[in-house]
């Protein structure tokens, strides 16, 4: 029996291939007829046009997506319902600085920078809905649910241009949307970045529809949609770059002449739509002298104190797919190997199945793996290249790619057969259109076949499933503990009357405030905010100096510091905050109370006229107080008395964790002085704006104490023991520790050898590790000129009784008076 064609079937279409000539000539195809109608249907065709039409499931699955978005905006909002003010502290940041940009009045540039500091397309939005709602709080809860809006919305595009029509589409958005890292971060505030991940989502769109057909427009689009992230994010822009880089990496293990595209001449043309607002704006930066904050070398003490190893800390609270955990933090060299390790087994991977399983990976799969591995690689690269900053911010890049390229494996393993790669090729680089053989009959249309729509269904119906499990386990649960922990009195109607009564006071002046309010005083009260950090999530060195001034200005009147120690003084304050002097080493650049000297504690026994006696230096009234500005600073404390004068002079080294202070006890005419007694005391225990560290315990040997101090230290898990010893010379001193209570105190009684003479004692301080790597304080920091130089007139305190020392402070230095009072808050003028 010959193998020669047989009959066609009715009914179908047949593809000839004319890549290879044949021997013989071909039976020519029967030509269509004229009108395909004139052909008789047959059984079979009558039989499907008759059948119901099944669903459209490229509809359902596009009305699903766009439902999974505005749920999760309405979840969102139901949660910012909860508190008068939006959730976070840096809403309160945003919504200021975006005042410039509709003319409304807006904080003093000595507090808050320049309203221009960061990428500016976000605040015209936000500072129009402030106009058109006339309420910034109004602003800051639709701004976020929008932003959710946006950002959803630009997941539906990307995921629609990067998988196939099914059910994969809809487990992206859900993925990307629902996931409770993301959401988290219009919790604590991450406004710009969840904007920015807008114009992110579309830059990819663009650049796999270049690497398909790399024509002028789609080179427009990808760069253009750059072009927008560069004025939105910095940090975002730079994860695109590398993302897309790492994208094409991949593509080009399979299709190395992708390359050469980039560099054609309608690409190079396209790069203008970045280049010419990117370049703008650099431009004005520099004619308005606007300086920016980098997040690549945003503080060097972050690298320690935010470090590497806490980079997936914030998923304790905000998972991405899986129920909440204990927060994981490890060691930095552990992070580094994984994020390492993960980023190569992906490119090894790509690379064995281009070996193994041909065409199995499309360009789709391979710019979200390339995009993946990037952005593990990043933090990694930046931990080896030593640059400050905070590490917990690169986990909030990872979910949308992860969420891409789980979609996309979920779509292979539907689909698991190899596919030609002719629809994400090049059109130039496409075979020849093969010929097309005419049906004989119509084709048949209608409902789609049995088993392709049930394999539909269930897909549709698993996605839902997991979308389901996903809102209930993760969504649900991370809305509302971020709700909680993002607010509190901090946003409560009791903060908001209290700023309230600042913005309609009609005396100018900024305040002096906590650090969880400083950012609402300015957002609804339009004034400069001082408070005292925490100094290593701030990115410039005058918003660290001021922070650190403002922790001074709650702790006494004067301070000297060489940047690395810094001794406070507050010597006639109420006892809960008497300190002359406090030494204070610098970790990292965050100030850790560590042990004081109390005045009261300063005795003299002494001998006049045949009498004995005691002199309590804390008798004698206030001291005179001098010091020296260099970077060695001095200060002096003289207590003058009828029987003798005491004096103190207090020293720093040269850029060490050393200090000194050095007593000089001299006698007046016919005064003997025989001994001076003194107390080393722990910093006090009541105060939680300036001493948020307690004294773990004290050892003695010989005339030296150790003083450990356990305090939380930036993000490190836990608390970190800081150990400082202090030695008491000359060696016939005596020291000895309570062994009751307080275990916090250690005597100090130094006997003058000759008591006629002038006595003379010394206290040596030392701590070792200290930095202060991100500024260069004033050597001497008073309290007065910060006040009058920053034009502070009010503050904004707690209304607890932990706050009682802060505030006899103000009240009887500096002549601040209460002005408003509820249970929660008090403001104070002067």
């Amino acid at each position: 029996m010959s193998a020669g064609p047989g009959p066609r079937a009715a009914g179908t279409s047949q593809v000839r291939s004319t890549a290879a000539p044949s021997t013989s000539a071909p039976t020519p195809p029967r030509a269509a007829p004229a009108d395909a109608s004139l052909d008789p249907p047959s059984p079979e065709t009558a039989e499907t046009r008759s059948a119901p039409p099944g669903p459209n499931w490229d509809l359902l699955e596009l009305i699903s997506a766009i439902v999974l978005v505005f749920a999760a905006v309405a979840i969102l909002e139901a949660a910012y319902s909860q508190s008068p003010l939006p959730p976070g502290v840096d809403p309160g940041d945003w919504l200021q600085r975006s005042y410039a940009f509709v003319g409304l009045p807006h904080p003093p540039v000595q507090a808050v920078g320049s309203p221009y500091l960061y990428p500016p397309l976000a605040f015209p939005i936000l500072g129009a809905l402030v106009v058109l709602t006339g309420s910034p709080l109004t602003a800051g809860f639709v701004f976020g649910g929008l932003l959710l809006t946006l950002y959803g919305l630009s997941c539906i595009v990307l995921g629609w241009a990067y998988l196939r029509p099914g059910a994969p589409r809809l487990l992206f958005v859900g993925l990307a949307v629902l996931n409770g890292t993301t959401l988290s971060m219009l919790f604590w505030g991450g406004y710009p970045n969840v904007f920015a991940f807008l114009f992110l989502n579309l830059a990819f769109v663009g650049l796999l529809r270049f690497l398909r057909a790399p024509t002028f427009w789609n080179g427009v689009w990808m760069y253009g949609m750059a072009g927008l992230l560069y004025l939105t994010h910095t940090l975002t822009f730079a994860m695109l770059i590398v993302g897309a880089l790492g994208a094409i990496v991949l593509v080009a293990t399979s299709r190395p002449a992708v390359v050469r595209t980039f560099f054609s001449l309608r690409a190079l043309l396209a790069t203008l739509a970045l280049l010419i607002p990117a370049g703008t704006y650099e431009l004005l930066s520099r004619i308005y002298h606007i300086s920016h904050p980098g997040y690549l070398y945003a503080n060097p003490a972050a690298l320690v104190l935010d470090n590497l190893g806490e980079m997936f800390q914030p998923l304790g609270g905000a998972p991405m797919f899986f129920p909440a955990g204990a927060p994981f933090v490890t060691s930095p060299d552990v992070v580094l190997a994984m994020l390492l390790a993960s980023a190569a087994a992906i490119v090894v991977a790509v690379l064995y199945l281009d070996r193994r399983v041909r065409g199995w990976l499309n360009d789709p799969l391979r710019i979200g793996l390339g995009w993946l591995a990037a952005t593990l690689a990043v933090p990694a690269l930046g931990d080896l290249a030593h640059i400050g900053t905070d590490y917990t911010r690169f986990v909030y890049f990872l979910p949308l790619p992860i969420s891409l390229v789980v979609a996309l494996f979920v779509e292979r393993m539907l689909s698991p057969e190899p596919t030609k790669e002719e629809s994400s090729a090049p059109a130039a680089a496409r075979a020849t259109p093969p010929v097309v053989v005419a049906p004989t009959r119509p084709v048949a249309s209608g409902r789609p076949r049995p088993a392709h729509s049930a394999g539909r269904a269930s897909a549709f119906l698993g996605v839902w499933f997991v979308v389901v499990v996903l809102l209930t386990l993760v969504t649900l649960p991370v809305v509302t503990s971020n709700e909680t922990h993002d607010t509190g009195k901090s946003h409560d109607s009791l903060l908001l009357a209290a700023t309230q009564w600042l913005q309609t006071n009609p005396n100018s002046g900024s305040v002096l405030t906590t650090s969880s309010t400083a950012r609402w005083v300015e957002a609804i009260s339009d004034r400069g905010a001082y408070d005292p950090g925490p100094t290593w999530l701030l990115f410039e060195p005058w918003q660290v100096t001021n922070a650190e001034l403002a922790y001074w200005a709650l702790n006494g009147p004067d301070a000297i510091t060489n940047n690395q120690v810094a001794f406070g003084f507050s010597p006639t304050s109420t006892p809960g905050q008497s300190e002359a002097p406090i030494y204070t080493p610098y970790i990292e650049g965050v100030p850790i109370p560590t042990v004081r000297i109390d005045p009261a504690s300063i005795v003299v026994a002494f001998t006049h006229a045949n009498a004995s006696g005691n002199l309590s230096v804390a008798t004698l009234g206030a001291p005179t107080w001098a010091a020296t500005s260099t970077a060695t600073p001095t200060a002096w404390l003289n207590y003058t008395s009828s029987v003798a004068n005491v004096s103190e002079q207090v020293a720093t080294g040269l850029q060490s964790g050393v200090g000194w202070v050095n007593f000089t006890v001299t006698p007046s005419s016919g005064t003997n002085v025989l001994q001076l007694g003194f107390s080393l005391e722990g910093p006090p225990p009541n105060d939680p704006v300036v001493h948020s560290g307690y004294l773990d315990n004290i050892t003695e040997a010989n005339d030296q104490v150790d003083w450990n101090v356990s305090i939380a230290l930036g993000q490190l898990p836990g608390k970190v023991l800081i150990g400082t010893s202090t030695s008491v010379s000359p060696a016939t001193a005596t020291v000895t520790v309570n062994s009751g209570s307080p275990r916090n105190v250690a005597s100090a009684t130094v006997t003058n050898p000759e008591p006629s003479e002038p006595l003379r004692a010394s206290v040596e301080f030392r701590t070792a590790g200290t930095s202060n790597p991100a500024t260069t304080l004033p050597p001497v920091m008073s309290t007065g000129a910060f006040l009058s130089n920053f034009d502070i007139q009010f503050a904004l305190l707690p209304n607890a009784s932990n706050f009682a020392a802060v505030v006899a402070l103000l009240e009887t230095t500096y002549g601040f008076h209460i002005a408003f009072t509820n249970s929660e808050w008090q403001v104070f003028s002067r």
